[in-house]
């Protein structure tokens, strides 16, 4: 996303490295939901911002980390989908990934929820979890044999023991700092070993097109938002090696195209007034574009 003639806002500040003067993308669409569950009010407004040291797009202004416990805790596991709802097929490639690299790995799934990801492991391979949500990771015990070592990724550095690959998939975005957590994942991976990473993509052509209005964003749970340019600078900055990257989409279903972006280009140029009559609905909430390679799986080596 090019940023040259995008205003600088004076009081945003990167909430990895600290920069001030970051770049404004545009403004974030209003939600009152979080997490699925619908609230009294809507949140307050937002920009999508971007930072020009170390390449993170993200929410401004930030919640506070307190705020953010509350609202998560406040939410309960029926408010989230099932994990293996739907194609994955970042799960399919990352597990591809680690047996090519290590066909008899032991593998830590870090936000493992419900433990879909373990079903896409080939036979050799032993899946682990990080879990907060008890039901969640209960089923994941029970019912896909993955061994739970902790409840929270804060907790990686405490762990007596390392893995030969560690993933995440759909966390990155919910952090304040993603570095930190990469970093953090790196602590619990065994010297040449992988950490997996998947999550949106903010350098997308789509993202690019819409900016601040684009469906990934809204959700404000959402509040860091990464690119293959930041993962570049990212590993050198934690001395890792980037092994690949891969760019995909959620739902890869070609007649969803056309349709999909039919739904964004009306959403983009319509008034809002206009297109809550033909929703029959007051929600402003940008359509999904999940046809669209808006994604990325970015592998991470730890130097032997």
């Amino acid at each position: 996303m090019s940023n040259r003639r995008l205003p600088v806002s004076a009081d945003a500040v990167c909430p990895s490295c600290g920069a001030r003067g970051v770049r404004r993308i545009g403004a974030i669409p209003q939600s009152s939901e979080f997490a699925g569950r619908l609230l009294d009010e809507p949140f307050a407004p937002t920009d999508l911002c971007r930072c020009q040291e170390c390449l993170l797009a993200f929410r401004w202004p930030l919640m506070d980390k307190a705020e953010l416990d509350a609202l998560y805790r406040a939410g309960t596991t029926e408010n989230w989908s099932p994990a293996s709802a739907g194609p994955r097929p970042d799960w399919d490639l990352a597990a591809a990934w680690v047996a090519e690299s290590n066909p008899r790995a032991d593998v830590l799934d870090v936000g493992c929820f419900d433990g879909g990801f373990a079903e896409r492991l080939p036979t050799g391979l032993r899946p682990f979890g990080v879990e907060i949500h008890r039901e969640a990771a209960r089923h994941a015990a029970e019912h896909h044999g993955v061994e739970m070592v902790a409840d929270d990724f804060a907790d990686l550095g405490n762990l007596e023991r390392t893995f030969d690959a560690v993933v995440a998939f759909d966390l990155i975005e919910h952090v304040h700092d993603p570095r930190e957590l990469v970093a953090s994942l790196i602590e619990a991976t065994a010297p040449g070993g992988s950490v997996i990473v998947g999550t949106g993509n903010v350098d997308a052509p789509t993202w690019r097109f819409e900016r601040g209005r684009y469906w990934y964003c809204w959700y404000p749970e959402h509040i860091a938002f990464i690119s293959p340019r930041w993962a570049h600078r990212a590993a050198a900055s934690l001395g890792l090696e980037v092994v690949r990257i891969q760019k995909f989409a959620r739902n890869p279903v070609r007649r969803r195209v056309l349709v999909e972006a039919a739904h964004n280009l009306a959403f983009l140029l319509l008034p809002q007034s206009l297109l809550r009559r033909l929703r029959r609905s007051p929600s402003d909430n940008p359509p999904i574009w999940a046809s669209s390679r808006d994604h990325v799986l970015v592998e991470f080596r730890r130097p032997s």
